[in-house]
């Protein structure tokens, strides 16, 4: 904190230090139970990830795929 006032940078050190916590809890350090990625290292491969998931939604009939159908599945399960 005392190389730099720029609050990106702060926080992408607070992250990489003290981990991302619970995103959908109350810890608010630490690392996840489930890791997916690593937020402050893997940010362009989440971009090409949503970017393909995107194209997949855009497409004809993409419910009728086999991970369409498990999507769907997951999404009844959630909602239940």
């Amino acid at each position: 904190m005392c190389k730099t006032n720029d609050g990106f940078e702060i926080a992408e050190m607070d992250l990489e230090l003290r981990g991302p916590g619970e995103i959908f809890g109350t810890r608010q350090h630490g690392l996840p139970e489930m890791r997916v990625a690593n937020l402050a290292k893997d940010g362009r491969l989440m971009e090409l990830a949503r970017s393909d998931a995107m194209r997949f939604l855009q497409s004809p009939n993409w419910q009728s795929t086999a991970l369409g159908i498990r999507v769907k599945q997951n999404w009844d399960l959630l909602k239940a």
